[in-house]
Protein backbone atom coordinates (compact mmCIF):
# COMPACT_ATOMS: atom_id res chain seq x y z
CA UNK A 1 0.00 0.00 0.00
CA UNK A 2 1.21 3.26 -0.50
CA UNK A 3 0.44 7.00 -0.26
CA UNK A 4 -1.16 9.03 -3.39
CA UNK A 5 -2.14 12.80 -4.04
CA UNK A 6 -3.86 13.27 -7.71
CA UNK A 7 -4.27 16.40 -8.72
CA UNK A 8 -6.54 17.71 -10.77
CA UNK A 9 -9.26 20.25 -11.40
CA UNK A 10 -11.64 17.63 -12.83
CA UNK A 11 -13.96 16.37 -10.19
CA UNK A 12 -14.93 13.17 -12.69
CA UNK A 13 -11.02 12.45 -12.98
CA UNK A 14 -9.88 12.73 -9.76
CA UNK A 15 -13.04 10.74 -8.32
CA UNK A 16 -11.99 8.04 -10.85
CA UNK A 17 -8.42 7.92 -9.92
CA UNK A 18 -9.57 7.78 -6.60
CA UNK A 19 -11.72 4.52 -6.99
CA UNK A 20 -9.12 2.88 -9.08
CA UNK A 21 -6.41 3.46 -6.67
CA UNK A 22 -8.18 2.62 -3.30
CA UNK A 23 -9.39 -0.64 -5.03
CA UNK A 24 -5.46 -1.22 -5.35
CA UNK A 25 -4.90 -1.26 -1.76
CA UNK A 26 -3.70 2.98 -1.80
CA UNK A 27 -4.32 5.60 0.45
CA UNK A 28 -5.86 8.26 -2.04
CA UNK A 29 -5.58 12.06 -1.14
CA UNK A 30 -7.22 14.20 -3.66
CA UNK A 31 -6.84 18.34 -4.54
CA UNK A 32 -7.55 20.03 -7.40
CA UNK A 33 -4.89 23.10 -7.08
CA UNK A 34 -1.16 23.47 -6.00
CA UNK A 35 -1.36 24.69 -3.14
CA UNK A 36 -3.50 22.57 -1.92
CA UNK A 37 -1.27 19.37 -2.69
CA UNK A 38 1.05 21.45 -0.72
CA UNK A 39 -0.95 21.36 2.60
CA UNK A 40 -1.37 17.85 2.17
CA UNK A 41 2.19 16.91 1.55
CA UNK A 42 3.10 18.91 5.21
CA UNK A 43 0.77 17.10 6.96
CA UNK A 44 0.96 13.51 5.38
CA UNK A 45 3.98 11.41 4.73
CA UNK A 46 3.45 11.35 0.57
CA UNK A 47 5.24 8.81 -2.13
CA UNK A 48 3.67 9.37 -5.17
CA UNK A 49 1.86 12.59 -7.01
CA UNK A 50 -0.43 12.17 -9.91
CA UNK A 51 0.04 15.60 -11.17
CA UNK A 52 -1.71 17.55 -14.08
CA UNK A 53 -0.33 19.99 -16.27
CA UNK A 54 -3.33 22.93 -16.15
CA UNK A 55 -3.93 24.08 -12.79
CA UNK A 56 -6.51 26.76 -11.39
CA UNK A 57 -2.80 28.44 -9.76
CA UNK A 58 -0.17 27.32 -11.95
CA UNK A 59 0.86 24.78 -14.04
CA UNK A 60 1.71 21.52 -12.82
CA UNK A 61 5.03 20.88 -14.74
CA UNK A 62 6.81 24.05 -13.33
CA UNK A 63 6.74 22.92 -9.53
CA UNK A 64 8.53 19.93 -10.25
CA UNK A 65 11.62 21.60 -8.55
CA UNK A 66 9.89 22.89 -5.75
CA UNK A 67 8.38 19.09 -5.17
CA UNK A 68 11.63 17.08 -5.29
CA UNK A 69 13.20 20.39 -2.60
CA UNK A 70 10.30 19.44 -0.51
CA UNK A 71 11.14 15.79 -0.51
CA UNK A 72 14.04 14.03 -2.41
CA UNK A 73 12.33 10.27 -2.72
CA UNK A 74 9.02 11.41 -4.54
CA UNK A 75 7.98 10.25 -7.33
CA UNK A 76 5.66 12.50 -9.98
CA UNK A 77 3.70 11.17 -12.98
CA UNK A 78 2.48 13.83 -15.05
CA UNK A 79 -1.15 13.34 -16.49
CA UNK A 80 -2.08 15.23 -18.90
CA UNK A 81 -4.12 15.76 -22.38
CA UNK A 82 -2.11 17.46 -24.28
CA UNK A 83 1.72 16.87 -23.57
CA UNK A 84 3.95 17.80 -26.19
CA UNK A 85 7.20 16.32 -26.63
CA UNK A 86 9.03 19.00 -25.38
CA UNK A 87 7.00 19.53 -22.14
CA UNK A 88 7.44 15.24 -21.75
CA UNK A 89 11.39 16.47 -22.05
CA UNK A 90 11.35 18.96 -19.59
CA UNK A 91 9.29 17.31 -17.35
CA UNK A 92 11.46 14.47 -16.81
CA UNK A 93 14.55 16.46 -17.06
CA UNK A 94 13.12 18.42 -13.85
CA UNK A 95 12.53 15.50 -11.86
CA UNK A 96 9.53 13.60 -12.94
CA UNK A 97 9.19 10.07 -13.02
CA UNK A 98 6.92 9.62 -15.95
CA UNK A 99 4.00 10.67 -17.69
CA UNK A 100 0.64 9.40 -18.87
CA UNK A 101 -1.40 11.25 -21.94
CA UNK A 102 -4.99 11.17 -21.20
CA UNK A 103 -7.07 8.22 -22.45
CA UNK A 104 -4.80 5.55 -20.66
CA UNK A 105 -6.35 2.35 -19.00
CA UNK A 106 -6.73 1.35 -15.55
CA UNK A 107 -4.24 -0.97 -16.39
CA UNK A 108 -1.80 1.46 -17.75
CA UNK A 109 -2.36 3.18 -14.56
CA UNK A 110 -1.45 0.55 -12.19
CA UNK A 111 1.46 -0.11 -14.16
CA UNK A 112 3.24 3.04 -13.82
CA UNK A 113 2.60 3.59 -9.95
CA UNK A 114 3.74 -0.12 -9.42
CA UNK A 115 6.98 0.98 -11.22
CA UNK A 116 6.96 4.37 -9.15
CA UNK A 117 6.71 2.67 -5.82
CA UNK A 118 9.63 -0.14 -6.68
CA UNK A 119 11.74 2.66 -7.91
CA UNK A 120 11.36 4.48 -4.37
CA UNK A 121 11.62 1.63 -2.53
CA UNK A 122 14.91 1.19 -4.73
CA UNK A 123 16.09 4.66 -3.74
CA UNK A 124 15.09 4.78 -0.30
CA UNK A 125 16.73 1.15 0.22
CA UNK A 126 20.23 3.06 -1.33
CA UNK A 127 20.07 6.02 1.10
CA UNK A 128 19.30 3.90 4.05
CA UNK A 129 22.37 1.93 3.68
CA UNK A 130 24.53 5.19 3.15
CA UNK A 131 23.17 6.75 6.29
CA UNK A 132 22.71 3.25 8.59
CA UNK A 133 23.82 -0.40 9.25
CA UNK A 134 23.92 -2.43 5.62
CA UNK A 135 21.46 -4.79 5.56
CA UNK A 136 22.40 -8.77 5.72
CA UNK A 137 20.61 -11.35 3.99
CA UNK A 138 17.68 -12.89 6.43
CA UNK A 139 17.71 -16.83 7.11
CA UNK A 140 13.69 -16.55 7.96
CA UNK A 141 15.48 -18.61 11.95
CA UNK A 142 17.80 -18.66 14.32
CA UNK A 143 20.37 -21.73 13.49
CA UNK A 144 20.19 -24.07 16.71
CA UNK A 145 18.36 -26.76 18.42
CA UNK A 146 18.57 -26.06 21.53
CA UNK A 147 15.82 -25.50 23.67
CA UNK A 148 17.31 -21.92 24.44
CA UNK A 149 17.17 -21.02 20.33
CA UNK A 150 13.90 -23.18 19.91
CA UNK A 151 12.12 -20.55 22.86
CA UNK A 152 13.89 -17.50 20.57
CA UNK A 153 12.60 -18.94 17.38
CA UNK A 154 9.13 -19.53 18.76
CA UNK A 155 8.96 -16.05 20.13
CA UNK A 156 10.06 -14.63 17.36
CA UNK A 157 6.73 -16.36 14.85
CA UNK A 158 4.38 -14.42 17.47
CA UNK A 159 5.93 -11.44 17.53
CA UNK A 160 6.07 -11.35 13.77
CA UNK A 161 2.47 -12.42 13.66
CA UNK A 162 1.75 -8.88 15.45
CA UNK A 163 1.44 -5.45 13.13
CA UNK A 164 3.01 -2.93 15.23
CA UNK A 165 3.86 -4.24 18.87
CA UNK A 166 7.15 -2.56 19.95
CA UNK A 167 10.04 -5.37 20.97
CA UNK A 168 12.89 -4.71 23.23
CA UNK A 169 16.04 -7.65 22.63
CA UNK A 170 18.81 -7.60 24.98
CA UNK A 171 21.61 -9.76 25.30
CA UNK A 172 25.21 -9.63 25.44
CA UNK A 173 27.19 -8.18 22.19
CA UNK A 174 27.11 -11.10 19.73
CA UNK A 175 24.45 -13.19 20.26
CA UNK A 176 22.47 -11.90 17.09
CA UNK A 177 20.10 -9.66 18.44
CA UNK A 178 20.30 -8.08 14.97
CA UNK A 179 19.58 -10.73 13.24
CA UNK A 180 16.33 -11.35 15.34
CA UNK A 181 14.90 -7.91 14.53
CA UNK A 182 16.02 -8.44 10.64
CA UNK A 183 13.98 -12.06 11.15
CA UNK A 184 11.04 -10.45 12.92
CA UNK A 185 10.75 -7.65 9.94
CA UNK A 186 11.42 -10.30 7.11
CA UNK A 187 8.87 -12.49 8.83
CA UNK A 188 5.70 -10.21 9.20
CA UNK A 189 3.51 -8.38 7.47
CA UNK A 190 6.05 -5.57 6.54
CA UNK A 191 8.40 -7.87 4.61
CA UNK A 192 7.80 -5.70 1.59
CA UNK A 193 8.72 -2.57 3.08
CA UNK A 194 11.75 -0.73 4.36
CA UNK A 195 13.81 -2.23 7.55
CA UNK A 196 16.15 1.10 8.36
CA UNK A 197 19.39 -0.21 11.09
CA UNK A 198 20.66 2.37 12.82
CA UNK A 199 23.25 2.16 15.06
CA UNK A 200 22.51 4.85 18.31
CA UNK A 201 25.90 4.92 19.50
CA UNK A 202 27.56 5.27 15.83
CA UNK A 203 25.51 8.65 14.80
CA UNK A 204 27.24 12.14 16.66
CA UNK A 205 24.71 12.97 19.64
CA UNK A 206 24.51 16.49 17.21
CA UNK A 207 23.08 14.59 14.33
CA UNK A 208 21.18 12.18 16.12
CA UNK A 209 17.67 14.18 15.95
CA UNK A 210 18.49 15.29 12.35
CA UNK A 211 18.93 11.83 11.05
CA UNK A 212 15.89 10.18 12.83
CA UNK A 213 13.44 12.69 12.41
CA UNK A 214 14.56 14.77 9.53
CA UNK A 215 14.39 18.70 8.91
CA UNK A 216 13.18 21.32 6.70
CA UNK A 217 14.71 23.62 4.20
CA UNK A 218 16.48 26.57 6.17
CA UNK A 219 15.67 25.06 9.78
CA UNK A 220 19.12 25.44 10.43
CA UNK A 221 22.59 26.95 8.12
CA UNK A 222 23.54 24.48 6.07
CA UNK A 223 19.72 22.71 5.95
CA UNK A 224 19.51 23.49 2.07
CA UNK A 225 17.31 21.23 1.28
CA UNK A 226 14.38 19.21 3.02
CA UNK A 227 15.40 16.00 4.50
CA UNK A 228 13.57 13.07 5.56
CA UNK A 229 14.59 11.21 8.71
CA UNK A 230 15.10 7.88 9.30
CA UNK A 231 11.09 7.04 10.63
CA UNK A 232 9.68 8.87 7.68
CA UNK A 233 12.34 6.65 5.52
CA UNK A 234 10.78 3.29 7.46
CA UNK A 235 7.49 4.55 6.71
CA UNK A 236 5.15 1.06 6.40
CA UNK A 237 8.24 -1.00 7.78
CA UNK A 238 10.47 -1.80 10.61
CA UNK A 239 12.94 0.39 12.33
CA UNK A 240 15.16 -1.17 14.29
CA UNK A 241 17.49 1.04 16.97
CA UNK A 242 20.43 -1.14 18.01
CA UNK A 243 21.93 -0.03 21.03
CA UNK A 244 19.18 2.20 21.99
CA UNK A 245 20.76 2.86 25.91
CA UNK A 246 23.02 5.20 23.99
CA UNK A 247 20.03 7.05 22.73
CA UNK A 248 20.67 10.34 24.10
CA UNK A 249 18.51 11.96 26.79
CA UNK A 250 17.53 14.87 25.73
CA UNK A 251 16.31 12.92 22.18
CA UNK A 252 14.69 10.13 23.89
CA UNK A 253 10.79 12.32 24.63
CA UNK A 254 10.50 12.35 20.63
CA UNK A 255 10.90 8.58 20.56
CA UNK A 256 8.17 7.81 22.99
CA UNK A 257 5.76 10.49 21.41
CA UNK A 258 6.31 8.09 18.00
CA UNK A 259 5.45 5.07 19.98
CA UNK A 260 2.51 6.90 22.11
CA UNK A 261 0.90 8.57 18.53
CA UNK A 262 2.89 7.26 15.68
CA UNK A 263 3.90 11.07 14.52
CA UNK A 264 6.88 12.44 13.95
CA UNK A 265 8.53 16.79 13.61
CA UNK A 266 10.53 17.27 11.32
CA UNK A 267 13.42 19.72 12.99
CA UNK A 268 11.91 23.45 12.00
CA UNK A 269 8.52 21.93 11.10
CA UNK A 270 5.06 22.83 13.37
CA UNK A 271 2.89 19.86 11.62
CA UNK A 272 3.26 16.36 12.80
CA UNK A 273 3.46 13.71 9.93
CA UNK A 274 2.00 10.32 10.79
CA UNK A 275 4.12 6.91 10.44
CA UNK A 276 3.33 3.91 10.37
CA UNK A 277 6.01 1.85 11.82
CA UNK A 278 7.65 -1.47 14.17
CA UNK A 279 10.17 -0.10 16.25
CA UNK A 280 12.05 -2.82 17.41
CA UNK A 281 15.27 -1.85 19.82
CA UNK A 282 18.30 -3.34 21.55
CA UNK A 283 20.76 -3.07 23.85
CA UNK A 284 23.55 -5.00 25.76
CA UNK A 285 22.98 -2.95 28.90
CA UNK A 286 20.96 -3.05 31.54
CA UNK A 287 18.23 -0.35 31.22
CA UNK A 288 16.38 -0.90 34.63
CA UNK A 289 20.06 0.23 35.98
CA UNK A 290 20.06 3.15 33.82
CA UNK A 291 16.24 4.12 34.65
CA UNK A 292 16.93 4.25 38.26
CA UNK A 293 19.91 6.41 37.35
CA UNK A 294 18.08 8.36 35.79
CA UNK A 295 20.11 7.82 32.49
CA UNK A 296 17.16 6.15 30.43
CA UNK A 297 12.98 7.28 30.81
CA UNK A 298 11.04 5.20 32.81
CA UNK A 299 7.95 5.68 30.14
CA UNK A 300 10.25 5.37 27.10
CA UNK A 301 11.73 2.27 28.45
CA UNK A 302 8.21 0.40 29.32
CA UNK A 303 6.88 1.56 25.88
CA UNK A 304 9.88 -0.59 23.83
CA UNK A 305 9.51 -3.46 26.25
CA UNK A 306 5.87 -4.23 25.31
CA UNK A 307 7.72 -7.54 24.25
CA UNK A 308 11.09 -8.73 25.42
CA UNK A 309 13.30 -11.19 23.88
CA UNK A 310 16.28 -12.17 25.86
CA UNK A 311 19.42 -13.28 23.79
CA UNK A 312 21.13 -16.18 25.57
CA UNK A 313 24.84 -16.07 25.09
CA UNK A 314 27.21 -18.75 23.11
CA UNK A 315 28.19 -20.55 26.57
CA UNK A 316 25.00 -21.56 27.31
CA UNK A 317 23.75 -23.61 24.25
CA UNK A 318 26.84 -25.36 23.34
CA UNK A 319 25.24 -27.93 21.20
CA UNK A 320 24.85 -25.39 18.54
CA UNK A 321 28.28 -24.13 18.40
CA UNK A 322 29.45 -27.11 15.68
CA UNK A 323 26.62 -26.50 14.12
CA UNK A 324 26.78 -23.25 13.60
CA UNK A 325 30.70 -22.97 12.71
CA UNK A 326 30.05 -25.64 9.94
CA UNK A 327 27.12 -23.04 8.55
CA UNK A 328 29.83 -20.36 8.76
CA UNK A 329 32.50 -22.41 7.43
CA UNK A 330 30.14 -22.96 4.42
CA UNK A 331 29.41 -19.28 4.02
CA UNK A 332 33.42 -17.85 4.52
CA UNK A 333 34.39 -21.21 2.16
CA UNK A 334 32.09 -19.86 -0.70
CA UNK A 335 33.23 -16.05 0.03
CA UNK A 336 37.06 -16.47 0.41
CA UNK A 337 37.09 -18.56 -3.00
CA UNK A 338 38.11 -21.61 -0.81
CA UNK A 339 37.64 -25.07 -0.79
CA UNK A 340 37.58 -26.43 3.50
CA UNK A 341 35.25 -29.35 4.25
CA UNK A 342 35.02 -29.38 7.78
CA UNK A 343 36.98 -29.01 11.41
CA UNK A 344 39.28 -31.58 13.37
CA UNK A 345 38.04 -33.27 15.87
CA UNK A 346 40.63 -31.47 18.16
CA UNK A 347 39.33 -28.33 17.25
CA UNK A 348 35.85 -29.43 17.90
CA UNK A 349 36.79 -29.94 21.16
CA UNK A 350 38.32 -26.61 21.64
CA UNK A 351 34.89 -25.14 20.46
CA UNK A 352 33.17 -26.51 22.89
CA UNK A 353 35.25 -25.96 25.38
CA UNK A 354 35.77 -22.41 25.37
CA UNK A 355 33.15 -20.24 26.49
CA UNK A 356 33.01 -17.57 23.77
CA UNK A 357 32.84 -13.83 25.55
CA UNK A 358 32.54 -12.18 21.95
CA UNK A 359 29.61 -15.18 20.97
CA UNK A 360 28.25 -16.01 17.74
CA UNK A 361 30.32 -13.01 16.13
CA UNK A 362 33.40 -14.35 17.65
CA UNK A 363 32.93 -17.36 16.61
CA UNK A 364 31.77 -16.69 12.73
CA UNK A 365 35.85 -14.30 13.05
CA UNK A 366 37.57 -17.10 14.46
CA UNK A 367 36.20 -19.57 11.77
CA UNK A 368 37.05 -17.31 8.94
CA UNK A 369 40.40 -16.54 10.46
CA UNK A 370 40.98 -20.46 10.46
CA UNK A 371 39.95 -20.77 6.72
CA UNK A 372 42.70 -18.16 5.92
CA UNK A 373 45.34 -19.80 7.55
CA UNK A 374 44.43 -23.46 6.23
CA UNK A 375 45.86 -25.07 3.57
CA UNK A 376 44.54 -28.24 3.97
CA UNK A 377 40.79 -29.78 3.17
CA UNK A 378 40.44 -29.73 6.90
CA UNK A 379 41.30 -27.27 9.66
CA UNK A 380 43.43 -28.58 11.69
CA UNK A 381 44.79 -26.75 14.80
CA UNK A 382 46.09 -27.87 18.30
CA UNK A 383 45.01 -26.45 21.50
CA UNK A 384 48.12 -23.76 21.90
CA UNK A 385 47.39 -22.48 17.92
CA UNK A 386 43.45 -22.05 18.68
CA UNK A 387 44.64 -20.28 21.66
CA UNK A 388 46.31 -17.87 20.15
CA UNK A 389 43.59 -17.32 17.51
CA UNK A 390 41.46 -16.31 20.72
CA UNK A 391 40.62 -12.23 21.07
CA UNK A 392 42.11 -11.29 23.95
CA UNK A 393 39.92 -9.52 26.53
CA UNK A 394 42.05 -7.02 28.94
CA UNK A 395 39.26 -7.07 31.63
CA UNK A 396 39.18 -9.75 34.23
CA UNK A 397 35.27 -10.58 34.79
CA UNK A 398 33.91 -13.95 34.60
CA UNK A 399 30.70 -12.55 32.38
CA UNK A 400 33.38 -11.16 29.70
CA UNK A 401 36.09 -14.19 29.61
CA UNK A 402 36.06 -17.51 28.15
CA UNK A 403 37.08 -20.36 30.55
CA UNK A 404 39.69 -21.26 28.11
CA UNK A 405 41.71 -17.95 27.83
CA UNK A 406 43.24 -16.94 31.45
CA UNK A 407 41.11 -17.58 34.70
CA UNK A 408 39.31 -15.01 36.77
CA UNK A 409 39.81 -13.28 39.79
CA UNK A 410 36.62 -12.81 41.62
CA UNK A 411 37.94 -10.37 44.67
CA UNK A 412 35.50 -10.41 46.58
CA UNK A 413 35.33 -13.95 47.23
CA UNK A 414 38.75 -14.62 48.42
CA UNK A 415 37.90 -13.83 52.12
CA UNK A 416 39.45 -17.59 53.45
CA UNK A 417 43.23 -17.40 54.76
CA UNK A 418 43.91 -20.22 51.85
CA UNK A 419 43.26 -17.64 49.33
CA UNK A 420 45.99 -14.49 50.80
CA UNK A 421 48.64 -14.96 48.47
CA UNK A 422 46.05 -13.88 45.73
CA UNK A 423 44.72 -10.89 47.64
CA UNK A 424 48.23 -9.89 48.47
CA UNK A 425 49.05 -10.03 44.87
CA UNK A 426 46.52 -8.12 43.90
CA UNK A 427 46.44 -5.29 46.31
CA UNK A 428 50.37 -5.49 45.18
CA UNK A 429 49.52 -4.36 42.00
CA UNK A 430 47.14 -1.70 43.21
CA UNK A 431 49.88 -0.02 45.16
CA UNK A 432 52.21 -0.29 41.74
CA UNK A 433 54.72 -2.66 44.04
CA UNK A 434 54.63 -5.01 41.35
CA UNK A 435 53.36 -5.77 38.10
CA UNK A 436 52.36 -9.36 37.47
CA UNK A 437 51.76 -11.14 34.23
CA UNK A 438 48.39 -12.72 33.56
CA UNK A 439 49.73 -16.02 33.70
CA UNK A 440 51.14 -15.63 36.94
CA UNK A 441 48.41 -14.43 38.41
CA UNK A 442 46.54 -18.13 36.70
CA UNK A 443 49.23 -19.93 38.12
CA UNK A 444 48.64 -18.78 41.98
CA UNK A 445 45.04 -18.62 41.64
CA UNK A 446 45.27 -22.59 40.27
CA UNK A 447 47.53 -22.88 43.21
CA UNK A 448 45.09 -21.13 45.69
CA UNK A 449 41.60 -23.08 44.35
CA UNK A 450 42.83 -26.87 44.06
CA UNK A 451 44.63 -26.06 47.78
CA UNK A 452 41.00 -25.27 48.61
CA UNK A 453 39.61 -28.35 47.33
CA UNK A 454 42.15 -30.84 48.44
CA UNK A 455 43.57 -31.06 45.12
CA UNK A 456 40.19 -32.45 43.18
CA UNK A 457 40.75 -31.77 40.21
CA UNK A 458 36.71 -32.53 39.10
CA UNK A 459 35.53 -30.42 41.97
CA UNK A 460 37.80 -27.41 41.05
CA UNK A 461 37.23 -27.61 37.22
CA UNK A 462 33.53 -27.30 38.11
CA UNK A 463 34.30 -24.71 40.65
CA UNK A 464 36.62 -22.54 37.87
CA UNK A 465 33.25 -23.01 35.18
CA UNK A 466 35.90 -24.93 32.35
CA UNK A 467 36.31 -28.61 31.73
CA UNK A 468 37.93 -31.28 33.48
CA UNK A 469 40.69 -31.45 29.83
CA UNK A 470 41.01 -27.41 30.12
CA UNK A 471 41.95 -27.99 33.57
CA UNK A 472 44.49 -30.38 32.96
CA UNK A 473 45.93 -28.39 30.24
CA UNK A 474 46.15 -25.27 32.33
CA UNK A 475 47.94 -27.86 35.16
CA UNK A 476 50.52 -28.81 32.81
CA UNK A 477 50.99 -25.42 31.10
CA UNK A 478 51.84 -24.22 34.44
CA UNK A 479 54.15 -27.44 35.62
CA UNK A 480 50.92 -28.33 38.31
CA UNK A 481 50.15 -31.45 37.69
CA UNK A 482 53.03 -33.51 39.52
CA UNK A 483 52.88 -31.49 42.37
CA UNK A 484 48.52 -31.74 42.71
CA UNK A 485 49.22 -35.60 41.93
CA UNK A 486 51.82 -36.15 44.73
CA UNK A 487 49.90 -33.64 46.63
CA UNK A 488 46.64 -36.04 46.76
CA UNK A 489 48.44 -38.60 48.46
CA UNK A 490 49.04 -36.20 51.54
CA UNK A 491 44.93 -36.17 52.69
CA UNK A 492 43.62 -35.14 49.36
CA UNK A 493 41.19 -37.01 47.33
CA UNK A 494 41.55 -40.75 47.24
CA UNK A 495 42.41 -42.17 43.52
CA UNK A 496 40.02 -44.30 41.96
CA UNK A 497 41.12 -47.76 39.81
CA UNK A 498 41.13 -45.06 37.04
CA UNK A 499 42.89 -42.65 37.99
CA UNK A 500 40.03 -39.73 38.96
CA UNK A 501 39.41 -38.29 42.66
CA UNK A 502 36.01 -39.92 44.41
CA UNK A 503 33.40 -37.45 44.54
Amino acid sequence: MASLVVVDDDNGIRELFRQLLERAGHKVFTSRTIQGLYSIMEENNVEIVLLDVHLPDGRGDQILSELIARDPHLHVIIITGDLSVETAVSATRNGAFDYLTKPFTADTLQHVVNQALSSRKNMISRVASERTTPRLPASKRLVGSSPEICEVNLLIDRIAATPSTPVLITGESGTGKEMVAQTIHEMSSRRDQPLIKVNCSAIPRSLIEAELFGHERGAFTDAKITRKGLFELADGGTIFLDEIGELDILVQPKLLRILEDRTITRIGGEKPRQVDIRVVAATNRDLQKMVARKEFREDLYFRLAVMTMHMPPLREHPEDIERLANLFLQEKCIELGKKVSGFSEEVLAFFRDYRWPGNVRELKNMVERLIILTDSDKIQADHDALQRYCFQYPDLTESSRGSAGPISVPRARLASPASQEINKATTEVDRGEEILSLEEMEKRYLRVVIRQLNFNKTHCAQKLGISRSTLQRKLAAYGLDEWVDSSRGDGGGQKTEDGDEEE
